[in-house]
């Protein structure tokens, strides 16, 4: 008899929450390590998710207060929260 894992949607989200999040909080672990020897493409968009995250943590240091502000003012506004 053969024996499936049950993969739904909701393990699959989990499983990406969890690697963008390591991966946006710059935390490069042996998880991340092993799952790019493992499959290279994946490794390639973790790496590329990673600089990304590095890039956009960059410029928000270099804006002013005020930019800073106005950003967070359309966030709030896209998200429903104002």
């Amino acid at each position: 008899m053969s024996n499936y894992n049950k993969i739904n949607e909701g393990i699959v989200d989990k499983f990406i929450e969890k690697v963008f999040s390591i991966a946006a909080k710059g935390k490069s672990n042996a998880v991340l390590k092993d799952l790019s020897k493992k499959d290279p493409e994946l490794g390639k968009l973790i790496n590329q998710a990673i600089k990304t995250g590095a890039a956009m943590e960059k410029k928000l240091k270099k804006m002013s207060p005020e930019e800073k502000e106005k950003i967070e003012k359309k966030r709030r506004k896209f998200l429903g929260l104002d």
